[in-house]
């Protein structure tokens, strides 16, 4: 176990590493198109790009965490099962393709618009096989390559999309430069999987792929349900107001799609280490994982709940209205989504995913029915976003708190009680001095 301790430390820190800066990449990119695009255009290149998101953890359904647990199965077997969720990814992502042209071409948006949507969401599948890809790698132990590789696909999309808002400042152009550079960095990919031997031939068979998407259907089905919630409020909010006040509301659910993919990032980079941990060991690790999630989002909820107003006063935000009001909805998602994250990796640990399954599914069409009023306003579908939240939190923590409880750590919880209450203190102090310094205005 201590042998190989180093090298597990070494792969969180390069994902980590990567992870972190693939997501100061993305906050710059969203910064620069709330400059460069007018928010009734950013009201619907938002929503192509949150929609994207669903439809990535549709097409890819799983399969990268899927590949990552095979890892002991060998070269050839890795190479013949990337086939396959290759093939997977494509006809998943295709059916939703047809489900975007079917609904999206019949709502009352811009042609640019629409045609933006359905570019930016093509693109996805491209996207999807990539971390696909990625996955293959780790099983062979190259997380360097891996992380390199993500770093080199957020540099280039980054520089691309910005280049092209600035230039045109058309959703059009914007979706179409989308397509071509995720097209161009799938073939990169597969370059460097030929490279390290991961290409095999392949013979695709319906049985085989409906194997593998039996295996990894609930884990995937855990993912769409969370990232399905934000979308759909992100939709309801498009369709049913004016495209400069859905402009504002779709920056919030922006930022709050940023965070979520922050809390899938650690959920990948500490479940393949709460698997390979011994099982004495792992409710340490979960334990260790809560808290960090919990420190990690106190100066989020600090930003947010005291100075949401300042926030929407700088500069490049001040055409979008409201924005202050909505901000503050992110002081109480960010924090319940991370916090509901390591209940469904634990209920993930320990194959009991259908509980996460159904508790999101009736979220979302709770927030459905909610959001179904004639006279809802996009604040009231805000709180009812909040609200789901705290929903999926109570009702996965009945079965956690117990399980803590049990192993081992009675002795522990006064002592883990009281260094939470001071360490949350600390953090909310410093946080919060910092946070009131930077933003006040002279």
């Amino acid at each position: 176990m201590m042998t190989t301790l180093p090298n597990i430390l070494q792969r969180i820190n390069w994902m980590l590493g990567a992870s972190l800066v693939f997501r100061v990449l993305s906050a710059a990119t969203t910064l620069s198109m709330t400059y460069f695009l007018a928010p009734a255009v950013y009201a619907e290149y938002s929503f192509a790009m949150s929609l994207s998101l669903l439809v990535a953890l549709i097409a890819a359904a799983g399969l990268p965490d899927y590949i990552v647990s095979r890892a002991r199965d060998g070269r050839d077997n890795i190479a013949l099962l990337v086939w396959q969720s290759w093939l997977l990814n494509f006809i998943m992502g295709s059916l939703c393709l047809l489900a975007i042209y079917a609904v999206i071409f019949h709502q009352d948006l811009t042609e640019d618009g629409k045609w933006a949507i359905l570019l930016i969401n093509t693109a996805t599948l491209f996207a999807s096989s990539n971390v696909i890809s990625q996955a293959a790698l780790r099983t062979i132990h190259l997380v360097s390559t891996q992380a390199r590789l993500m770093l080199f696909s957020i540099t280039l999309s980054s520089v691309v999309l910005v280049f092209t808002a600035w230039y045109s400042a058309s959703a059009w152009w914007i979706g179409l430069a989308t397509l071509i550079v995720f097209s161009v960095i799938f073939w990169f990919h597969l370059v460097v999987l030929i490279r390290y031997q991961l290409i095999t031939r392949f013979v695709p068979s319906l049985h085989s792929l409906w194997r593998l998407l039996r295996h990894v259907l609930p884990y995937g089905a855990v993912l769409i349900l969370e990232m399905a919630i934000p979308v759909v409020a992100s939709y309801l909010v498009l369709t049913r107001f004016d495209n400069e006040l859905a402009g504002s509301f779709n920056l919030m659910i922006t930022l709050l799609l940023s965070a979520m993919m922050i809390a899938t990032a650690l959920d990948q980079t500490f479940y393949p280490v709460l698997v390979s941990a011994r099982r004495e060991a792992a409710p340490g690790i979960l334990a260790g994982y809560l808290l960090f999630s919990f420190f990690m989002v106190v100066p989020a909820f600090l930003a947010f709940f005291f100075h949401a107003q300042a926030i929407a006063s700088i500069s490049i935000f001040r055409k979008y209205e409201q924005l202050g009001l909505y901000l503050k909805f992110l002081a109480y998602l960010v924090p319940l989504h991370f916090i509901a994250k390591v209940h469904t990796v634990f209920y993930r640990l320990y194959d009991r995913q259908r509980s996460s399954v159904l508790t999101y599914a009736l979220v979302l069409i709770w927030l459905l029915l909610r959001s179904g009023q004639k006279e809802v306003t996009p604040a009231e579908i805000g709180w009812f976003m909040v609200e789901g939240q705290a929903i999926v939190v109570g009702v996965l923590a009945i079965r956690l708190v117990p399980f803590l409880f049990r192993v081992n750590l009675r002795k522990k919880v006064g002592k883990l009680a009281l260094t939470v209450f001071l360490a949350f203190l600390l953090t909310a102090w410093f946080a919060n001095n910092f946070l009131a310094l930077g933003f006040t205005r002279k």
